[in-house]
Formats: C-alpha cells, sequence, structure tokens
C-alpha cells in the first residue's frame, strides 16, 4: 500500500527504495501485482553510485504513467 502511494503520489521508485523505504524484496513482483490491478506504471534504469564498494551500477525504477 505504501508503494502504491508513494508511485501516485509522483514519486519514482527504485529497487533499492523499496528495500530501504518499503522494506520489500520483491518489488517487481509487487509493481507486477499492481499493473495487473489496473496501474499503470513504467519501468526505466538510473545509474547508482555505491559509496561503498566506489562502482555504478543500473536499477530499475517504477513511475505512475498518468
Amino acid at each position: 500500500e505504501r508503494l502504491k502511494l508513494a508511485l501516485t503520489g509522483g514519486l519514482p521508485v527504485t529497487a533499492l527504495d523499496g528495500v530501504f523505504w518499503f522494506g520489500m524484496q520483491g518489488i517487481a513482483a509487487v509493481v507486477q501485482r499492481l499493473r495487473k490491478s489496473g496501474m499503470a506504471i513504467a519501468t526505466a534504469e538510473v545509474d547508482i553510485f555505491a559509496n561503498l564498494t566506489g562502482t555504478t551500477g543500473r536499477v530499475p525504477v517504477y513511475r505512475s504513467v498518468t
């Protein structure tokens, strides 16, 4: 429910946000359920930088499409 509120509120949510803010590791499965319930959600990728390892990577970012 908090993920749905964040998305409908216009916030982009990454997979890392799902872990840190929503306590969910399987955010893609939750996004899929929201899509099946009729919510329009777009997926893109963003670059992230890990301070601990000094590396960059790409993670999915989800946005509500209205």
